[in-house]
């Protein structure tokens, strides 16, 4: 297939996947500023650490406010990461290709876009509505992501579609396990506070049911090897990453390439187990290293196909 194609369907489809993320992100930490009042402000802090747009933010905003920072991150047309600039992206990028996709997915964009246009114009003005919002949001990248698995042939473009996912994915994840980490403590068992925050990055991910079956009690040990090293887990890094390599071996993996040796790599870090003793300024790191290499995969994939 063309290049172009592959990369329009790479682009567009970590666009869908930002949005849903950022979705996930903003309703998860709306539930932990309501339970924890005293720490609103920090909390909101640490959302624009983890998303790398604290600094874009404060070019724009003297402080940190829960209403400033939602506006700023879902609707900011300033905001190159915003959801509405995201989304206005994956709708240009699908109008691009539209002969490649099967109808109904540009449909459905075309569809997501324009509601979210009427959202945007129509913002919401409680807490209630912004959760309802970010409910729907969800549910919308979850139906493309239906529409595109039951009716994309499985050929190229469907595995460069997710490669972009499952790249956006993991990054997306040690961005909630950042969160998790900006707020730790050094004792491992969960206080009330505690037990709040690392309780709200499990659902950021739809992660906390899953978890409860496999574990019995929380821990931060265990829940951060369950969004790490978990290969069932369809959000961990591990498979994330699992997922990345097998849609490479589809395309055409070729053995010792630079994307090949990156890929490996970016495998070796996500199956790590030992990752759950990590701590404070560890944890920190391992996250960073994880993010590195899975920006240098991206990069790699760039300039080998596009």
């Amino acid at each position: 297939m063309l290049s172009r194609v592959a990369e329009t369907i790479y682009w567009m489809t970590r666009y869908i996947e930002r949005v849903e993320n950022y979705a996930r992100l903003l309703g998860a930490n709306i539930n932990i500023s309501m339970d924890l009042p005293h720490s609103a402000t920090q909390s909101w802090d640490h959302v624009l650490w983890a998303s790398s747009d604290r600094i874009s933010y404060l070019n724009s905003y003297e402080k940190i406010e829960i209403s400033k920072v939602l506006d700023f991150l879902c609707f900011d047309p300033n905001n190159a990461f915003s959801m509405s600039s995201s989304l206005y992206y994956a709708r240009e990028n699908a109008r691009g290709i539209r002969e490649t996709l099967p109808k109904e997915v540009w449909e459905h964009i075309n569809t997501f876009y324009l509601e979210f246009k009427e959202l945007q114009k129509n913002k919401p003005k409680d807490i209630g509505a912004w959760m309802n919002a970010f409910e729907t949001i969800k549910f919308r990248c979850q139906l493309f992501y239906g529409i595109v698995d039951g009716s994309l042939s499985r050929k190229a473009a469907y595995y460069f579609f997710n490669v972009g996912k499952f790249i956006e994915r993991a990054d997306k994840t040690s961005r909630f396990l950042d969160i998790g980490r900006l707020n730790d403590k050094p004792q491992e068992e969960l206080n009330s506070e505690d037990l709040l925050i690392w309780t709200g990055v499990l659902k950021s991910v739809s992660a906390y049911n899953m978890y409860r079956q496999q574990h019995k009690n929380l821990s931060k040990g265990l829940i951060i090897n369950f969004l790490v090293s978990d290969i069932l887990f369809p959000r961990s890094l591990n498979f994330c990453t699992y997922k990345v390599n097998e849609a490479f071996e589809k395309i055409g993996l070729e053995p010792n390439s630079e994307l090949y040796e990156t890929l490996k790599k970016l495998k070796e870090i996500a199956g790590n187990k030992e990752v759950s003793k990590y701590r404070g300024e560890k944890l920190a790191d391992y996250i960073d290293r994880f993010q590195s290499l899975n920006n240098a995969l991206d990069r790699t994939l760039i300039k080998q196909y596009f």
